[in-house]
């Protein structure tokens, strides 16, 4: 890994973290695979690490907003199907799904599309309450 892959990857990071229709891990791979990085452990602990750096600034960012009882609660409820989900088909996602670029660009495409369709129906259904 050169600099120039450091400095790329830390960009994209860096802009993908703050956006929620954005994987920011989806970017990393995808950019990793794209400049052909190969897969060490060095380049798997730098993504870590620069994941971790962005991470850390959200919490530093919305730190009062986060820790409050009904933002845990919902993260909780967020988290609880996802983690029993991940443990069932956890084979299966390694084998198939983790690195193939393929299925992370359909995934970043379809995801996206449906967060903007739901963000379109809520502000919509808010305004008309509003009314």
């Amino acid at each position: 890994m050169t600099i120039f892959h450091s400095l790329l990857l830390g960009i994209v990071e860096g802009i993908t973290e703050f956006f929620a229709d954005f994987s920011s891990t989806a970017h990393l791979a995808l950019i990793a695979d794209l400049l052909k990085i190969p897969t060490t452990d060095f380049s798997k602990s730098f993504e870590i690490i620069i994941q971790f750096g962005a991470i850390l600034a959200v919490v530093c960012l919305y730190f009062k907003s986060l820790f409050n009882w009904g933002n845990i609660k919902k993260l909780f409820v967020a988290f609880l199907p996802t983690a029993v989900l991940g443990l069932i088909f956890y084979k299966i996602i390694k084998s198939y799904l983790l690195g193939n670029a393929a299925i992370m660009i359909w995934a970043l495409i379809i995801g996206g599309a449906l967060f903007d369709i739901f963000e379109y129906f809520y502000k919509r259904k808010s305004r008309e309450l509003m009314t």
